[in-house]
């Protein structure tokens, strides 16, 4: 068990998530995005540094092409995410793989699965 400092009555952890505001969830995702930052800059005088001119044309049209790609995307994995997991309550996998249950929910997930491949089939395409 951890020994926790107690000050007044609190401990110093509860003391911290009332005065700051974030709890446990929040605060990962704060420091994922200040990692992701500082990764950010350190990348970019890694490659002004080691890269010659001509290496670094080629990264950033690649990367380029990547932020591309999210343009198209438009966030449409994260609906189809959320889609799939609502309907995914109502159904039950079975060991043979067929899927069984509410013949709404199937037909729902069914028509997200061929839209969301047309989707990405055009996307790739394009």
């Amino acid at each position: 068990m951890k020994k926790q400092y107690v000050s007044g009555g609190l401990t110093y952890i509860t003391r911290l998530k009332q005065l700051t505001g974030l709890d446990r969830a929040i605060a990962f995702t704060v420091m994922a995005r200040f990692w992701a930052s500082i990764a950010g800059v350190l990348t970019v005088l890694l490659i002004a540094r080691f890269l010659t001119p001509s290496e670094q044309g080629y990264y950033y049209t690649f990367s380029s092409l990547v932020a591309l790609q999210i343009v198209f995307e438009l966030g449409f994995s994260f609906v189809v995410l959320q889609l799939a997991a609502h309907e995914r309550a109502c159904l039950t996998f079975l060991p043979d793989g067929q899927i069984e249950g509410n013949a709404i929910a199937h037909s729902r997930l069914a028509s997200v699965l061929q839209k969301s491949v047309r989707w990405y089939s055009v996307a790739g395409l394009l």
